[in-house]
């Protein structure tokens, strides 16, 4: 009596409607989102060509920097635009898990280059407490804070999805970490020309270079955990074999895998061992209703009627 069964079996056709809603809010939602991160790519890439032309005619150095830096914010939000995009795309004899994953690996790499630029921030500033570099005058205070406006718009058009994409959030703070270091080019170039002070040029670029670093500290370790399907965060294993064990008809549970299948919903196989003379399909169906409630929607169930242990079955 050893039977696979996936949760697509007993779906009727109220789960079909309800799911059908659900997808055009979602592809609402979704295409809402595509266009504030197109908008944002768009600024990025006109303050870039504005400040490029500057740099030229003021003969400054900095602003060609930090247009190239903006540069790399643009690249940062298409990656993630391209990222979500193609996770949307279904299944194929390929990807038979679908391409959600992208999405997730579009955030490890854009963390992985914020880190480097924090790393890189990090250097530059104990470099300049040693050796500090003179303010090319107020023009690039006042590009800066044109960067700061730039920045900090693209910033708030990508809050709001940041919260529960980390594709979004990585952008997103790509774009904040931009956005501060403007801030810092404002308050380091009033105070040196006003007060000489030039000790606080480095002394901003190190804490942004920590404010970055510690994010990507925080937010990197659950993204490598989707990436290499880890368990969810939120889900602890023995409570869920425990409360698989409560259905009536279930002898034993062993051989659970949980892992994500994106940031937002998990998937689960395991080994059912029922009792004699249940209904199986009752059983399931009951076992489906318990994960449902766990936020874990799609399950592949294998029933058996002996323990593991006393028949020598494989993974």
């Amino acid at each position: 009596m050893s039977a696979h069964h996936h949760e697509h079996d007993c779906d009727g056709g109220h789960h079909h409607s309800q799911e059908h809603s659900s997808h055009s809010h979602h592809g609402h939602s979704h295409r809402h989102a595509d266009q504030k991160l197109s908008w944002a790519v768009g600024i990025n890439i006109l303050l870039t060509v504005a400040q490029i032309i500057a740099g030229v005619f003021a003969g400054s150095l900095a602003l060609i920097a930090d247009a190239l830096h903006n540069l790399s914010d643009a690249a940062a939000m298409v990656l993630a635009l391209v990222a979500r995009k193609i996770s949307r795309r279904d299944a194929d004899e390929k990807r038979t898990y679908g391409y959600k994953k992208v999405e997730t690996l579009a955030a490890f790499t854009n963390f992985i280059t914020l880190i480097i630029i924090g790393l890189w921030l990090g250097y530059e500033a104990f470099a300049r407490f040693f050796n500090p570099h003179p303010i090319d005058g107020w023009i690039v205070v006042w590009v800066a804070a044109l960067g700061i406006v730039i920045n900090g718009g693209t910033a708030w058009l990508t809050y709001r999805e940041s919260k529960d994409s980390h594709n979004i959030r990585a952008a997103f703070l790509h774009n904040l970490t931009d956005m501060f270091a403007s801030v810092g080019v404002v308050v380091a170039g009033i105070v040196i020309l006003t007060f000489g002070w030039e000790w606080v040029d480095p002394l901003i670029t190190l804490i942004i270079s920590v404010y970055v670093l510690w994010h990507a500290a925080q937010d990197l370790p659950g993204i490598c955990n989707i990436l290499i399907d880890g368990a969810p965060e939120d889900i602890h294993l023995l409570s869920v074999v425990n409360e698989m064990k409560t259905v009536n008809g279930v002898a034993d549970v062993h051989h659970v895998h949980i892992r994500y299948i994106d940031e937002k919903s998990y998937a689960l196989e395991a080994h059912i061992v029922a009792q004699d003379h249940v209904v199986i399909d009752d059983v399931k169906a009951a076992i489906k209703a318990k994960l449902n409630a766990l936020n874990i929607k799609h399950s592949t169930l294998e029933f058996e009627n002996k323990i593991c242990s006393e028949k020598g079955c494989g993974e």
